[in-house]
């Protein structure tokens, strides 16, 4: 059943099943310093960061993130919000990397505003658009649903006073 989406709804969704117990871990409220020095231990533990996002709390840039020890390798990044396409050109398309993750909050007030994951594509053509509206995605899925692909990632964020959604799409 399609899923409805108004313009006032605000919504991070995560599901993930796949039939593994795994090793993961689950941290929230994490400054910029404290998450730096989690996703090092982390990495040096063999854990990857599955999901993360960026928050704005009272003004304060906070993280928070699902992390799991499967053996995927990954590569995780701040970078602005405007330079992530050519961002993910160079770091993801030319590696065989793809957004796995994406988060941003731009209202907080430094120019690494956009949290990056990328995992192997599995030789996956790809898209992420960023500064879309409501209806860019809407009209956007429908365009990928006829070259059957399928949005893999919508997430929303505030610029300015508009709304705006990062996608990812992939072959299907």
């Amino acid at each position: 059943t399609p899923m409805q989406i108004s313009p006032n709804d605000v919504f991070n969704g995560i599901a993930i099943r796949d039939g593994r117990t795994l090793p993961t871990a689950v941290r929230a409220g994490l400054t910029d310093k404290e998450a730096a020095e989690y996703f090092n231990a982390m990495s040096g533990h063999g854990y990857r960061l599955m999901v993360g996002s960026i928050y704005d709390d009272a003004g304060e840039r906070k993280q928070a993130g699902i992390w799991v020890n499967d053996g995927v390798s990954f590569a995780g990044y701040c970078v602005g919000l405007d330079t992530l396409s050519s961002f993910l050109n160079t770091e993801g398309r030319l590696k065989g990397m793809m957004p796995s993750s994406l988060s941003t909050e731009p209202r907080t007030p430094l120019l690494n505003n956009t949290l990056l994951i990328l995992t192997p594509d599995k030789g996956l053509k790809w898209d992420a658009s960023t500064g879309q509206t409501l209806d860019d995605v809407r009209k956007g899925a429908d365009e990928y649903r006829a070259r059957g692909w399928q949005l893999i990632q919508v997430t929303t964020y505030i610029d300015g006073n508009a709304r705006r959604f990062l996608t990812v799409a992939d072959e299907n």
